[in-house]
């Protein structure tokens, strides 16, 4: 416990059905837990994409390198023990170590189950 919160593992994968980017992520979160079922996480990691480093197309974005720093901030709740609903807002850059440095942002909704 680091005031109040646990710094946990945090693995997972975000697919693009599109063929746009998708990534795989890693690091680490600082979760809340509060005793009516909610939660609230923060955290940071690496992320490796397979999206445009350069592009000409203005539809694309241009994420410099291959391997990202990733910022996530996730609010959720807890149900039926192990099961979890929760809004995620990520961001993932090169944080001006490479050119060019447009960033992608992502927000959805997750379902997730503990073990």
């Amino acid at each position: 416990m680091l005031w109040g919160g646990a710094i946990l593992p945090n693995v997972g994968l975000s697919i693009n059905s599109q063929g746009d980017t998708s990534k795989i992520y890693g690091g680490v979160v600082w979760e809340f837990l509060f005793s009516n079922g909610f939660f609230f996480n923060i955290g940071t990691g690496l992320a490796v994409h397979n999206g445009q480093l350069e592009s000409d197309d203005s539809n694309k974005k241009q994420l410099g390198s291959r391997i990202l720093f990733r910022e996530p901030i996730e609010f959720g709740f807890t149900f039926y023990e192990r099961h979890r609903i929760s809004i995620l807002f990520d961001h993932i850059s090169n944080a001006d170590l490479a050119e060019p440095n447009e960033g992608l942002d992502t927000l959805g909704v997750r379902y997730g189950y503990q073990f």
